[in-house]
């Protein structure tokens, strides 16, 4: 049998696929997106798509253009984020405040679009599926969270693919080689607040359908 399992390096040389079209969600040059647009009837299910790299710089979002492309095969349109990262002004809380602003400037393009935000999903590999999953339980937060906002925009279900739903336990198990730590500006015992707003796993119940 061979074997078909792609190495980091075979991942890193995956070949660039040009997105329907590049949008800016804010003013710094790392929030961008990438909207995918399928060629079924409108209006389209949306996949909100986070790629991982452990939150860190030198990976970014141009190696899921390919898994972009074939999400739009079955009918999707897909919203593949950008973000501010650790090594390019990113950590907390900026990370997480571009994926909310990310996720929600879709409630601004929905009508332009033909995208259908009763139906959205959202999708991260690693650090991306991490993200994921704290975007649908961002409506859990309190008022009195940094990222508090009384309407997010709704995920109806997730894909998290070996994803990170416990920074504490990533901590403790050295995933990442410490980027969970760097992620949150330090350890659980230091900054535990951090933890309750930005670890998915204090963010339950999600209350929707989950693939892990």
């Amino acid at each position: 049998m061979t074997n078909t399992l792609k190495t980091v390096d075979d991942y890193t040389s995956l070949q660039t696929v040009k997105a329907h079209e590049r949008l800016p969600y804010g003013g710094h040059p790392e929030q961008f997106g990438d909207l995918s647009l399928p060629k079924t009837s409108p209006p389209h299910p949306v996949i909100v798509l986070i790629h991982g790299g452990c939150w860190r710089s030198q990976h970014g979002l141009s190696q899921l253009g390919q898994l972009a492309t074939s999400l739009t095969g079955l009918g999707f349109a897909v919203w593949n984020l950008e973000f501010r990262r650790l090594g390019n002004g990113g950590g907390w809380p900026i990370t997480f405040e571009d994926i909310a602003l990310a996720a929600d400037y879709l409630t601004s393009i929905a009508d332009n679009y033909s995208l259908d935000l009763s139906r959205v999903t959202a999708m991260g590999h690693s650090a991306g599926g991490h993200l994921a999953l704290w975007l649908a339980g961002r409506k859990n937060l309190s008022d009195n969270s940094l990222f508090y906002h009384a309407d997010p925009l709704a995920i109806h279900r997730i894909v998290s693919l070996a994803g990170i739903p416990n920074l504490e336990l990533g901590v403790k198990h050295n995933i990442c080689r410490g980027a969970c730590q760097e992620l949150m500006g330090g350890l659980p015992a230091e900054v535990p607040e951090r933890y309750r707003q930005g670890s998915p796993h204090h963010l339950l119940p999600l209350t929707i359908p989950q693939w892990h």
